[in-house]
């Protein structure tokens, strides 16, 4: 899905805007755009094909893809623990999919969630499990609303009724918050705070109970005493500068259960300190104990507030080791169910990072311990088991937990889930099928046993989103990395990576191909034009200009036979026009070989044929395949047995068999031999949309050995 997106948006005429501004703004939407339309990586169907082909096709690649053991990204967007059992735990991944774990999140398996009246996949953002009632689930999505359970997840039911809409579906529900004495009156954040609905009737009927505070106010977090679950607190955020409203931000008291509201942090010199507009700073986070109604915290973005007599005054708590003048910054925040003395709060300190990270009280504040393993982290959240007290903490995308204070903390996030889109794959060497890269929208990844352990290996790199890649096939410690950022090289099997973008005047990178005689020469497409280095990427030099305002290349490859021989697709940013073009002299010139293709063509896919470089492939988003045997002077359309024209990958084997291969945006992989007009789909183990969206593929040379690289991590087949 990422792709059509990015090319409807690149090819819709605009205004001219910064470029590299509006491809990471896109990069940011799109994670979001795609969970709200794709099934997960876990759910879903497969199916088979019946095509035939003309040619001799290795049967031995045909007989499934089987997932591996990652790319895995172990990314919590929320965690839930069982109110009764600390080994059950509920994890909602960045793809908006539900894992659970028996055995305290050591290993994982996929919890799929689906409404029972439409079978439809439910996008998961929220979900919370009633404290009396372990059998009881709420979950909220983005845009699908809220859904409720009373058998532990099996079935769910919509329960939305009378909830706000907008164009895009039901508002995004931010948290939920369910009374601890009855599980049938629930809370909803909406909508970034600015909506609070409740229900007494387990969902049948809902109605907002924060007007008081709405105009332009959106709540940060949601508490309820559970002493008296008729009171309530929220903490707000009120930032609009050109109309300051102190008297709306700080923190506000229900003691009717949400029909009317009191604020009761004003002017606090200490509390929240105001900004120059005069709004307040924002509220991140409210905790207190399940038997202590008087002791309240709350954390900002400069401090960590307490209060002793149930909200009506509010102070400082200084974090011993952090001096007061040092923005204490409070990410996380959660009070020991079963010591409230026990207070664990995630910090950031911008003043000093090396004071960023978990801290922990066990005398109510008095003193405090910085937790060495989290230095200089940022903790995104806290949560302790009522059963207990095991504590599970996410800081920097890594999940941990530890049962007693005197034992060690343990990863519990390694291995969950390959929710990582893989975009591009290095070369596959002959001699050591096993070894490859995979450059992901985290960086790059590197395994050396076909997919049993993928490590991290983006040093350098930043994370980076990942379009190409590139080995030496000479030499599988070098590798080259194209990113928004530019072309990155590294020397040592991905250990470090480093810039090499001297004479490279654009910013987006695309496409990398070698030459296959000099591994120094190598030709990168970019947001503007083509670029050559003669010496490894020590420098650039612009090779390709084309008659386009802001060209960008998306596809670059070089015939294996005749490294002279270059073809690229180039596509207007703003959507006039779209070209293939081919070298014949090292990308000294290039001639126009677009032929009969359609004008508004976005390739996805270049493949040359091992034996002639008169013989080429293009895969075509929404077209599907052409080909050409004469160098571009004709093209053929080649879609016999295609159950989708979405082409987004597109490769060709080495090997005597030259087999051509098809990753399309919807229904898995298609082959077919070099020469024959028929495709075989090769979609056995894709079996859901995610991962039936083939961004790349990778073939060994003798055809024995194939690599998926899809929406949920990279598959295998043989």
């Amino acid at each position: 899905m990422q792709t059509k997106i990015f090319n409807q948006i690149g090819r819709r005429k605009r205004k001219r805007v910064n470029l590299r501004t509006a491809l990471s703004f896109l990069l940011l939407l799109l994670p979001g755009l795609i969970s709200f339309s794709l099934t997960g990586c876990g759910g879903g169907g497969g199916g088979g094909s019946s095509s035939t082909s003309d040619g001799p096709i290795n049967p031995a690649v045909f007989s499934g893809w089987e997932m591996t053991n990652g790319p895995f990204s172990g990314s919590t967007l929320a965690l839930t623990v069982d109110p009764t059992d600390s080994g059950v735990v509920y994890s909602i991944t960045r793809k908006k999919e539900v894992y659970k774990s028996i055995d305290g999140g050591l290993s994982w398996t996929y919890f799929p969630t689906i409404n029972s009246e439409t079978q439809e996949n439910i996008r998961a953002q929220q979900l919370e499990i009633a404290p009396t009632d372990n059998q009881v689930f709420y979950l909220g999505t983005g845009s699908q609303g809220l859904y409720k359970s009373t058998d532990g997840g099996e079935t769910w039911v919509h329960i939305s009724n009378e909830l706000p809409e907008d164009q895009y579906g039901y508002l995004s529900v931010d948290q939920i918050l369910i009374d601890p004495s009855n599980p049938n009156t629930i809370y909803a954040r909406l909508d970034m705070g600015y909506r609070i609905y409740k229900t007494v009737d387990g969902g049948q009927n809902w109605f907002k109970i924060n007007d008081q505070t709405a105009d332009l106010t959106p709540v940060q977090d949601l508490l309820i005493d559970p002493q008296n679950t008729q009171t309530l607190y929220i903490g707000l955020w009120h930032y609009v500068s050109s109309e300051p409203h102190p008297e709306k931000g700080g923190i506000w008291k229900s003691d009717d259960g949400g029909q009317t509201w009191l604020q009761k942090c004003g002017e606090c010199p200490w509390c929240l300190p105001k900004d120059i507009y005069g709004n307040w700073v924002r509220v991140n986070e409210l905790a207190m104990g399940p038997q202590e109604s008087l002791r309240i915290y709350a954390g900002t973005d400069y401090c960590l507030l307490g209060s002793d007599d149930s909200g009506e005054t509010w102070g400082m708590i200084e974090i011993v080791g952090i001096p007061v003048a040092d923005h204490q910054k409070v990410t996380s925040l959660e009070v020991d169910p079963n010591d409230e003395k026990t207070v664990y709060v995630g910090v950031e300190d911008n003043d000093n990072w090396d004071h960023s990270g978990l801290w922990v009280t066990t005398d109510s504040g008095w003193n405090w311990t910085q937790i060495p393993k989290f230095e200089g982290k940022w903790v995104s959240f806290i949560r302790i088991a009522p059963s207990d007290s095991t504590v599970f903490v996410d800081a920097d995308d890594d999940t941990y937990k530890r049962s007693r204070p005197t034992e060690p903390w343990q990863q519990v996030n390694f291995d969950m889930v390959a929710d990582i889109r893989v975009n591009a794959f290095s070369n596959i060497l002959p001699l050591d099928k096993d070894f490859i890269y995979a450059g992901t929208e985290l960086g790059v990844y590197k395994t050396m046993d076909g997919g049993s352990i993928w490590e991290s290996k983006s040093q350098g790199l930043d994370d980076q989103y990942i379009y190409t890649l590139v080995m030496d096939p000479n030499d599988n410690q070098r590798v080259y990395a194209g990113t928004l950022d530019g072309v990155y090289v590294t020397t040592d099997a991905g250990e470090n990576w480093v810039d090499k973008n001297n004479g490279l005047t654009a910013s987006g990178t695309f496409t990398l191909a070698m030459d296959p005689i000099n591994r120094d020469i190598l030709y990168v497409g970019t947001t503007d034009g083509i670029f050559k280095t003669f010496d490894g990427g020590e420098s650039w030099i612009e090779k390709g200009v084309f008659p386009y305002l802001d060209n960008s290349v998306w596809r670059l490859a070089v015939a294996p036979d005749d490294h002279l021989v270059l073809y690229a697709s180039v596509e207007d940013w703003f959507g006039t026009e779209a070209k293939i073009y081919k070298s014949i002299n090292g990308g000294e010139s290039w001639q126009d070989v677009s032929g009969n293709l359609p004008t508004d063509i976005a390739v996805w896919g270049i493949a040359i044929s091992p034996t002639s470089n008169n013989v080429v492939y293009i895969g075509i988003n929404g077209y599907g395949i052409y080909k050409t045997v004469d160098g571009g002077g004709n093209w053929d359309q080649k879609n016999n047995g295609l159950t989708s024209t979405n082409v987004i990958s597109l490769t060709i084997s080495q090997g005597d068999n030259k087999i051509v291969y098809a990753g399309t945006e919807d229904d898995g992989v298609f082959a077919m031999a070099d020469g024959g007009d028929n495709w075989i789909q090769i979609d056995a183990g894709l079996m859901s949309a995610l991962n039936r969206s083939v961004n790349a593929i990778a073939i060994a040379p003798d055809d024995d050995l194939g690599y998926a690289g899809t929406g949920c991590g990279v598959f295998k087949a043989y």
